[in-house]
């Protein structure tokens, strides 16, 4: 063979081999039989979390119990801490049944707008109201003799219209009436001529303790203020008493005497305290407590205390009427067992001891608006509780037949 053939020839078997290197090599494969082990590809075919998959089901299920259980717990929890705090405030299923559902809300609000429903019928009115007469002092001229220095030189009678109008205020949130009487106290100087204010003498009025009731003019009311909540606000309204001073506001509370806004003055509403002048009226009557229902007599009547021992601080020549709280009709007393004729019958007891035991003179109109079982007349109240404006002069008929003269 020539070397040309055999050159040929290891061409031919080199390329023979590298083609059989690229070939893929043949393997065979036998069928399991039954007593064969499982095939490994068909354990690798599925997830290695297979199994952790398997058992969510059960854990999810208890972790689902163990929610639930919690939210029973803390409902339970909450459930008996609210029915130890009912017994302990005294609060009945029927009244926790209205606040729940907004009786209650619904009740106030229908109320509110019986309450004043004429206001708006008079908006356009204006009520004026004497401010009364005040004595100033002009400093004493050099030239003036010393009799003359101590002189009066000048009076002055101011009178302030306030425009009633139809405002959110009229509708319910509350107005004063006649509110910002003459804060202007003047003080003689003393004889010694210094500035310091001479003593003054002021009968006490309660000297004689207790005096006898008398009928009187209405000009007895001159320089008497009204003190209370929505029902005295009525009774300022349309009692015809337009000479008398009213600090009334809806929803007042002697337990926020202190910091409530109920006098109306230049700069907005103030605190009774911050606005009532010193020695200005001889008689105060102060209608509170429907409104402090609910809480315990003894808190009440401390507070009580406290106010009027301010009120006699600031007007020393006044007395002081202990106004009852008026009654409801006996379906308003059925269905509110918080402000019911037992519960204001026994908050009237304690206002009574009271005045007895500090010398005021306790006032209760109930006889001229109430049935024999001592519950208000239901044509008297739209709401069951506020008196209508028609019924008003009953009320003042009684204050003018039940006054003390001293």
């Amino acid at each position: 063979m020539s070397r040309k053939n055999r050159n040929k020839n290891q061409k031919t078997q080199d390329f023979t081999r590298s083609n059989a290197a690229v070939q893929p090599r043949a393997e065979t494969y036998e069928q399991p039989t039954d007593a064969s082990p499982v095939a490994p590809e068909s354990l690798m075919s599925e997830p290695v979390w297979t199994d952790i998959d398997n058992r969510q089901p059960k854990r999810g299920l208890r972790i689902f119990a163990v929610v639930v259980a919690l939210i029973v717990t803390v409902i339970i929890a909450i459930g008996a801490g609210g029915l130890l705090a009912m017994v302990d405030l005294e609060i009945k299923p029927h009244d926790l049944y209205g606040a729940v559902t907004g009786k209650d809300v619904d009740e106030a609000v229908q109320a509110a707008q019986e309450e004043y429903e004429s206001i708006f019928a008079a908006a356009s009115e204006k009520i004026t109201v004497d401010l009364g007469e005040y004595e100033a002092e002009e400093p004493a001229d050099e030239a003036q003799t010393s009799e003359e220095a101590g002189e009066d030189t000048e009076e002055d009678t101011k009178k302030t219209e306030f425009a009633v109008g139809a405002s959110s205020e009229i509708a319910g949130i509350g107005e004063v009436i006649s509110a910002g009487t003459n804060d202007i106290i003047v003080y003689k100087p003393a004889d010694d001529g210094s500035s310091a204010p001479s003593t003054t003498v002021i009968n006490d009025p309660n000297a004689n303790y207790p005096l006898p009731f008398s009928t009187v003019d209405l000009s007895y009311f001159d320089d008497a203020l009204f003190i209370g909540d929505s029902r005295m606000l009525g009774f300022g309204m349309y009692s015809g008493l337009t000479n008398a001073t009213f600090y009334a506001v809806t929803s007042f509370s002697i337990f926020r005497y202190e910091t409530m806004p109920v006098v109306q003055t230049p700069n907005g509403k103030v605190p009774i305290f911050d606005a009532l002048p010193y020695d200005q009226f001889t008689k105060v009557y102060i209608k509170v407590g429907l409104n402090e229902l609910g809480g315990s007599d003894a808190s009440f009547i401390k507070v009580y205390d406290e106010f009027v021992t301010k009120i006699r601080q600031m007007e020393p020549r006044a007395i002081i009427y202990t106004h009852a709280i008026l009654p409801v009709t006996a379906e308003k007393s059925r269905t509110d067992h918080t402000h019911s004729n037992e519960n204001i019958n026994a908050r009237n007891e304690a206002l009574k001891q009271y005045a007895e035991e500090h010398q005021c003179y306790y006032i209760d109109i109930k006889p001229v608006v109430s049935e024999p079982d001592g519950s208000l007349m239901p044509e008297m109240a739209g709401d069951g509780i506020h008196l209508k404006a028609g019924y008003m002069e009953l009320w003042k008929e009684y204050l003018r037949t039940h006054a003390v003269i001293f």
